[in-house]
């Protein structure tokens, strides 16, 4: 049986913005385990990571000098470099954040680890980072994994 937990908070930002951070945790449990307490002790885990996380925000400097940002990005992934999403480029498009965010939340309904999420690029398409994937390759993925479960459906 697996227990999930999500557990998330938004910080007011400036001109109606906010910033939201988020934790989703799952675990694996015996049929005999006390599923109330486990749930219970995910969502205190969840609960304590992202209220340490909004703290840790709040009281950085950086943040709290600086405009407002509309990305959200996953601790497990590596930023883009500065010139991702440029317009100055050749070759194929890049994957949009929203499409890695959307490949990252069908892995993990899928119960893969974050360590099986980053091996993806380099399983299929020989790439270090989700962030290398061009936009052709993440729909792939995407629609390769969405198959796979309807199929277990």
């Amino acid at each position: 049986m697996k227990i999930t937990t999500n557990y998330s908070e938004n910080l007011p930002g400036e001109q109606y913005k906010t910033h939201r951070w988020a934790v989703e945790l799952t675990q694996e449990i015996a049929e005999s385990a006390d599923a109330g307490q486990v749930s219970r002790n995910l969502f205190s885990v969840a609960k304590s990571v992202v209220k340490s996380e909004v703290e840790m925000t709040k009281t950085d400097a950086a943040f709290t000098n600086a405009a407002p940002s509309d990305t959200n990005t996953n601790p497990a992934f590596t930023p883009p470099p500065n010139n991702f999403n440029s317009q100055n480029r050749s070759g194929p498009r890049p994957a949009t954040e929203k499409q890695i965010r959307f490949l990252y939340s069908i892995c993990k309904r899928q119960g893969f680890s974050n360590e099986q999420i980053s091996a993806l690029p380099n399983q299929y398409f020989g790439k270090s980072v989700l962030q290398q994937l061009t936009s052709k390759e993440c729909s792939q993925l995407i629609d390769s994994l969405n198959g796979e479960s309807r199929k277990a459906a």
